[in-house]
């Protein structure tokens, strides 16, 4: 089964967030950055093609996509909104790892609080062995 490959980052677009930066968006980039160091790797934005054709945008991979990363700057109490989106995100990356098993899935969020508020949401679906819960503030 071929691999899926990762577009150029400049072929990525914001997920729905329109082209202005937000504050979230500067907060998951700090993130994107702090984890980046913290494992001593390159992470840029890209677009992932799967076989089928499809794409799915993410926050963070590395060039030879053996690391996929989505961040998420709420604290706890997460509000009902951003928690689906976190949800949603753990679930894409989910996918990912069925198609790229060898492969690390990380989802990052802001506090212990956030973390487990999403461990609980996620804990009785395939995805909770998939994807790294991972808090960066």
């Amino acid at each position: 089964m071929p691999m899926p490959s990762l577009v150029a980052p400049d072929l990525a677009r914001p997920r729905g967030r329109g082209l202005r930066p937000t504050p979230e968006r500067a907060t998951a980039a700090g993130m994107l950055q702090r984890f980046s160091e913290r494992v001593g790797v390159t992470l840029r934005p890209g677009s992932v093609v799967l076989d089928s054709g499809a794409r799915i945008l993410v926050d963070g991979a590395t060039a030879d996509e053996s690391l996929y990363v989505e961040a998420h700057g709420p604290q706890s109490p997460v509000p009902d909104i951003d928690l689906a989106l976190i949800v949603q995100d753990v679930f894409k990356l989910a996918l990912l790892r069925s198609v790229r098993p060898d492969a690390r899935a990380v989802v990052l969020v802001a506090d212990a609080g956030a973390r487990e508020t999403v461990a609980a949401c996620i804990a009785r679906t395939p995805a909770a062995d998939l994807v790294e819960l991972v808090v960066c503030s």
